[in-house]
């Protein structure tokens, strides 16, 4: 499991007529450079994201599905080829009556598990277990469609398990805001509350979802933020 910065393939800056320290030193410039520029185009989409989920409830899938897919792309170039037929299985999932898709989840994700191990990939196996998460959740009720999305394409961009504290923590210190805005001297009763709804197997419905559920995009993007300036950006 990583414990370095993960950063997508970025290109790299070539300096002609350059050679040796001074060749070097103007290609880790240049690549510094990449790996900023990254961070502000994906900050910036990341922030339009978080924005519009705040004004409309949804994660338009123009935005989620794209970046999904290229985190993916990516992940399929750099070698770790499981997660393709992984994100097909988990979308054929959806057509499964409701009570095989929790099943039908544990098996594609330990299928992945084992195929990574045999190919030495951990990449794909942190990945691959945290889509497990995010889509039993989903299931669940607890996070929207496009919650997970853009959870699924942030851990495939950046695996690494600060990345993943990050976004868990986000989404945690946004549900409490929303609780305390809303509530306010309530909302630690009804966090209480809902807490041992979960320990006891009850579960959100999708029509609760839909019209009681509040953005929780704004957590993950809190989350990544955090992660992309905070935490890698340091390396």
């Amino acid at each position: 499991m990583p414990d370095e910065e993960v950063i997508p393939a970025l290109p790299t800056h070539c300096s002609l007529g350059t050679s040796g320290r001074g060749g070097e030193e103007a290609q880790k410039e240049g690549n510094m450079e990449s790996v900023a520029a990254w961070r502000v185009v994906l900050s910036m989409l990341l922030i339009v994201v978080a924005a519009w989920d705040l004004r409309t409830k949804r994660v338009p899938h123009l935005i989620a599905w794209p970046l999904l897919l290229l985190a993916v792309a990516i992940r399929t170039w750099q070698g770790s080829w499981i997660l393709l037929p992984l994100l097909v299985g988990l979308i054929l999932v959806e057509l499964l009556p409701q009570v095989w898709r929790g099943p039908g989840i544990v098996l594609l994700v330990g299928g992945a598990q084992w195929g990574g191990q045999i190919l030495s990939d951990p990449v794909a196996q942190l990945v691959a277990l945290w889509w497990g998460v995010a889509y039993v959740l989903w299931t669940l009720h607890v996070l929207g469609g496009g919650d997970t999305r853009v959870f699924m394409a942030l851990v495939a961009l950046f695996p690494d398990t600060a990345l993943v504290a990050a976004l868990w923590g986000g989404l945690a210190l946004v549900s409490v805001a929303w609780l305390l805005v809303l509530y306010r001297r309530s909302a630690w009763s009804l966090l209480a509350q809902a807490g041992r709804s979960i320990s006891s197997g009850r579960y959100p419905s999708q029509e609760d979802l839909a019209e009681q559920g509040k953005p929780s995009t704004p957590g993950l993007v809190l989350g990544a933020l955090a992660y992309l300036w905070l935490i890698a950006g340091r390396t």
